[in-house]
């Protein structure tokens, strides 16, 4: 389920049990020696931090809204969720 499934389904009735956000590092512009904040400054919890310069990390604050993988230029955020019905097929 792409990113924009998994929202729609959150909204047409169905709950998330466990969610996580994580960075794919082979993807990632930062971790690939590209200078790019747009994950961090578009994090609103400030979850997103960096070791050095190019290495951004998801802090255990993180949210979960799924902002940063929004603005991700590369793509390289996802958030992961586990769907389960509440009561709605």
């Amino acid at each position: 389920m792409d990113r924009r499934g998994f929202f729609r389904a959150f909204r047409g009735g169905f709950g998330v049990s466990a969610v996580r956000t994580a960075i794919s590092t082979a993807r990632c512009l930062a971790w690939n020696g590209t200078m790019c904040f747009a994950c961090k400054d578009s994090c609103e919890a400030g979850a997103i931090v960096f070791f050095g310069t190019f290495r951004p990390v998801i802090g255990a604050d993180c949210t979960d809204c799924g902002g940063c993988a929004a603005l991700c230029p590369n793509g390289a955020i996802s958030t992961i969720g586990t769907i389960s019905t509440k009561g709605k097929i």
